[in-house]
């Protein structure tokens, strides 16, 4: 239910031990004094990524740490973290800052007390055979004050994922597998290929309001809590309207409103020719079909939409079940 987290550790650095710390790179800024160290894995996304950020006039700094829980608890966030996971979690970061850091483990704050600049949530839906059916009925949802975009798999048309923003809010639905494929570089990656088929992935980036309706100082221990990300998702999922059973018309029923529409056959026998060109052949092709009456096409499209009661033209042939959320199915052996 919870993947990325992003911590204000809230701990200073003496420049010794800035020194002793085999940073990734070091960057400094000397318009404004400020030195950017970071640490993380290069060829390991489920390493912690660690930012100390100071000014060199001044003994002022900050500690910031970013990881994927499930990459760091589990190896893939195909997998996800259980509510026993957590306080695994805060004990195996707290660990690996004193490790890397060359400190005390007594010198590295709890984990729980700090705070969270970033909170993803998510969950991964198995839809076997549906999936590309979801996406494309995901892809002509609308949210009210978002801005929905999709993207296509190279050479398809496709969508391999969708998301919707609003300022700093951003939900997505995506092509597990298909990310898995593209980005996985882990020695387990043809066991995380396996476990990915079937699933859309769910995510939801909270923003700051958010957070802090749960939690006013935003405090890890209060915000990495599973019913809190179940109850975020089943929101989210409700406001798509996602959670009730999901249709879409065929283009059997497409015709069948066209050919019952109160309208002049001259007008039924357009719409009609521009629907089967737009299942046939794609919106693209359609699109530049009438690209030298380009209102031509938008007038038949919105035409179309106001029918069917859409508002972008998909197609599929099956009613899919909602996306509810479900108990986890089975616990994994979490990473030392």
């Amino acid at each position: 239910m919870i993947d990325t987290v992003k911590i204000d550790i809230g701990m200073q650095l003496s420049q010794q031990e800035i020194d002793s710390v085999p940073w990734t790179d070091i960057k400094e800024d000397p318009n404004t004094n400020t030195v950017f160290c970071r640490l993380f894995d290069t060829k390991d996304k489920s390493v912690p990524r660690i930012t100390y950020t100071y000014k060199k006039d001044s003994e002022k700094g900050w500690m910031k740490v970013e990881v994927s829980i499930p990459h760091y608890m589990y190896g893939s966030n195909v997998y996800e973290i259980t509510p026993a996971d957590i306080k695994h979690f805060y004990r195996k970061l707290r660990k690996h800052l004193a490790y890397q850091l060359r400190l005390r483990l007594s010198d590295i704050p709890r984990i729980e007390q700090c705070e969270v600049e970033k909170l993803h949530v998510c969950h991964n839906f198995k839809v076997d055979n549906h999936l590309e059916a979801y996406l494309r009925i995901l892809s002509s949802i609308s949210l009210p004050g978002y801005k929905p975009t999709t993207y296509c798999a190279k050479g398809s048309r496709q969508p391999e994922s969708v998301i919707w923003k609003q300022g700093k809010s951003i939900i997505k639905f995506y092509n597990k597998f298909a990310e898995v494929h593209q980005k996985d570089k882990s020695p387990d990656h043809a066991q995380h290929l396996c476990d990915a088929k079937g699933l859309l992935r769910f995510e939801v980036e909270l923003t700051d309001y958010e957070m802090r309706q749960k939690s006013s100082h935003r405090l890890v221990g209060e915000l990495l809590d599973p019913a809190y990300a179940r109850k975020i998702l089943k929101q989210k999922l409700s406001q798509l309207g996602v959670d009730q059973p999901i249709k879409a018309s065929s283009m059997e029923s497409m015709l069948d409103l066209i050919n019952r529409a109160d309208m002049g056959g001259k007008s039924k026998n357009a719409l009609i020719g521009f629907l089967t060109r737009m299942k046939f052949e794609g919106e693209g092709a359609c699109r530049r079909a009438f690209s030298k009456s380009r209102s031509s096409f938008h007038s038949h499209y919105n035409k179309l939409n106001k029918l069917l009661g859409t508002d972008k033209i998909v197609f599929s042939d099956i009613d899919l079940p909602p996306l509810k959320l479900k108990k986890r199915d089975k616990k994994r052996t979490a990473l030392t």
